[in-house]
């Protein structure tokens, strides 16, 4: 999902900035993350559920979204407002890689003393989109029009809630980083590619 997002525009300007600079990305069970800069595993982090930092690591947040359903018109028709409770009716397949960790979107069903149906769980968008085309199956899931390239007979429909279900894209990383000047330029790269993905999803949705 962010990956394919920021990833493309990132080496695009370290390929034309900074040619000698190698980037390896690895898909980490959240529950681990925090444990695995500690132990120097990764450099930072990119996140997109809620994770509180430890005494000796610093975030900042790249851009907030907030949640929506997709599904596909040759698979559903759902008319009216989508509610928690209508959607607790129907099937769900889920873009996450979240190991035991709850989702803010689970809380929320939670919340109103519902539970979703989660038929399948994937680590990547791209997955997620094929089998909504393929089955009659909804995704409530962060979804930047705009930005995401999303076939014609996939819908994005905002979700009726009491509250907006808004997500946080954090940057997290061990202070011992902070003064390494490559990892600051790579921090920097980052945030700036957020930010044009932000305000591409913004334009969009004022078009």
């Amino acid at each position: 999902g962010l990956e394919s997002l920021i990833l493309p525009p990132l080496l695009a300007r370290l390929r034309a900035e900074s040619p000698g600079v190698r980037l390896r990305v690895q898909l980490i069970e959240v529950d681990r993350l925090l444990d695995a800069l500690d132990a120097d595993e990764v450099d930072m982090v990119i996140v997109g559920v809620p994770l509180p930092e430890r005494n000796w690591h610093e975030r900042t947040t790249l851009m907030t979204a907030t949640m929506q359903c997709a599904h596909s018109s040759r698979q559903l028709t759902l008319k009216g407002p989508l509610t928690l409770q209508k959607l607790a009716k129907l099937d769900h397949v889920v873009s996450s890689y979240r190991g035991e960790s709850v989702s803010m979107v689970d809380a929320a069903f939670a919340a109103e003393g519902l539970q979703r149906n989660v038929v399948a769980a994937v680590a990547g968008v791209a997955s997620t989109v094929r089998i909504l085309r393929s089955a009659p199956l909804v995704s409530i899931q962060v979804v930047l029009s705009g930005v995401m390239e999303l076939p014609d007979d996939l819908v994005v429909t905002p979700l009726h809630t009491r509250e907006p279900l808004n997500m946080s894209v954090d940057m997290l990383w061990h202070r011992r980083h902070r003064q390494q000047g490559l990892h600051r330029h790579l921090r920097t790269l980052i945030g700036e590619i957020a930010a044009s993905l932000g305000d591409m999803a913004c334009s969009s949705r004022a078009k």
